[in-house]
């Protein structure tokens, strides 16, 4: 999870109404790119601010454009007039760190060939190392909003981390990730410090939803199957009763935007402990994720509330980092990625499933280690994979989707399909007339899974038969 602080608060100005100055080289929409040099907390903060005209009025009383996003607008000014004007308050952000596949049964499901095929996750954080051998095959492009250009590398190593515990190819067998073959969308909103805003948050949220052009239903979309997000804050925005979506209306307003439009926002309960949840976990439309050990006991970090809705495993987890290494790194940040790693096997199977159903899966089939039902520590207990996939079966969606792969070898052809499609066997035709002309293919092979079938003449069909 990452952290705001209280160090060097920004004031953002949110604008519905907007009049848009240039489109920039970068997949950004900047209604101004002015930026200056972040004056002496002491006199000026950081607040965010929707109305154009509030937003006008302050730059003209002592404010300072930081710059302005398609939905609001970041300053600096006077807190007398940041207060006066209605202005949220840019609340500084931060990571928080501190045989997980196993723990959660994700390596029951890539045995059955379910490792996030054709799945993507957008992952705000300090960046991604799209060079290290375990990430560079799963690097499907982001953007920086620290430095706002178009290369997110990580400069930290949280992100990569956090990413890789996603979608690690394994080269390390330990840095597995959940879901090897989920492509990840990096959003880089935290600096090399480890630290960043409310504000750019916000932003990456719309980001990862509406694409570069910030604007929804085009053809830059991402489309994305998830956000997975490992940031969060200290006191005093911590919260242990109820939600806190009052606290930033435009991070709740985000976050809803994001699950209205079918993405499921997965957010660390961040490290306070008993003091409470912090933001953005806070907000009634995230899946909050806590932490546990390989015991499943609560680690001690792990911050506790009505928010929480799930833990994952989060203590000592090893995975991608800076350069060509790798770390051992606790911290809801790392459960946080596991979840999300899960909802990838989980939209492989089932691209179309709805947030609803995604949350009473994952929900509905996490392991009691708390007390029972939903607590303040525990959640709804600790995220089973291979349970929550399977539990969104219904009588109108019985099975996962069954496709057949071919492959030529020489004179004969190599079929084969997924294992989880337990039971399924394999029927050839030299016509396709009406059923009679279905065969079953006597299969020879050790895998049953595999079929080596001769090259004839003519056409060949072939097909997978339910038992």
């Amino acid at each position: 999870m990452r952290n705001l602080s209280n160090a060097n608060r920004r004031c953002t100005v949110l604008s519905a109404q907007w009049r848009a100055i240039g489109i920039c080289a970068a997949p950004f929409l900047f209604l101004s790119a002015n930026l200056v040099a972040a004056p002496d907390a002491a006199v000026l903060k950081r607040f965010m601010a929707i109305d154009e005209n509030r937003a006008s009025h302050a730059l003209q009383h002592g404010g300072k454009l930081i710059r302005k996003t398609t939905r609001f607008t970041i300053l600096f000014c006077p807190p007398e007039v940041g207060t006066t004007s209605g202005f949220e308050e840019d609340i500084p952000v931060h990571g928080t760190d501190v045989g997980a596949n196993d723990q959660i049964q994700a390596s029951r499901l890539q045995s059955l060939d379910f490792t996030g095929r054709g799945r993507k996750i957008v992952v705000l954080d300090t960046g991604y190392n799209y060079n290290h051998p375990e990430l560079r095959s799963s690097y499907l492009g982001g953007y920086d909003f620290s430095n706002y250009d178009n290369d997110p590398m990580d400069d930290h190593g949280h992100g990569s981390h956090v990413a890789g515990l996603i979608t690690a190819d394994g080269i390390s067998g330990n840095a597995r990730g959940v879901a090897p073959e989920t492509g990840i969308i990096a959003g880089k909103v935290l600096d090399s410090s480890n630290n960043g805003f409310l504000s750019d948050v916000i932003d990456a949220i719309y980001w990862a939803v509406d694409g570069p052009d910030r604007r929804n239903g085009t053809a830059d979309d991402f489309h994305p199957d998830g956000i997975s997000i490992s940031i969060g804050t200290k006191a005093p925005y911590v919260y242990r009763d109820g939600n806190c979506d009052t606290v930033s209306p435009a991070l709740t307003t985000a976050e809803k935007y994001a699950v209205d439009h079918g993405v499921p926002v997965v957010i660390g309960a961040g490290n306070n402990g008993n003091s409470g949840v912090s933001l953005p976990g806070c907000v009634s439309y995230a899946i909050t994720v806590g932490a546990v050990g390989s015991d499943d006991a609560i680690a001690s970090f792990s911050g506790r509330g009505d928010a929480v809705d799930i833990v994952a495993p989060g203590v000592l987890l090893y995975s991608a980092h800076v350069g060509m290494n790798y770390a051992l790194l606790s911290g809801t940040s790392q459960a946080t990625p596991i979840v999300a790693g899960v909802i990838a096997l989980m939209k492989e199977a089932y691209p179309n499933a709805s947030v609803e159903e995604v949350e009473a899966a994952l929900f509905s089939t996490a392991v009691p280690v708390g007390a029972s039902g939903k607590d303040t520590t525990y959640g709804w207990g600790r995220v089973d994979a291979y349970q929550a996939l399977y539990a969104i079966f219904t009588p109108d969606r019985p099975d996962p989707p069954a496709f057949l792969s071919i492959k030529r070898a020489t004179n004969n052809l190599i079929l084969s399909w997924p294992k989880y499609l337990l039971g399924y066997s394999l029927e050839s035709a030299s016509a396709i007339v009406n059923s009679m002309n279905w065969q079953p293919v006597t299969n020879t092979n050790v895998d049953p899974n595999v079929a080596t079938v001769p090259i004839t003449t003519g056409e060949q069909f072939f097909r997978l038969r339910k038992p």
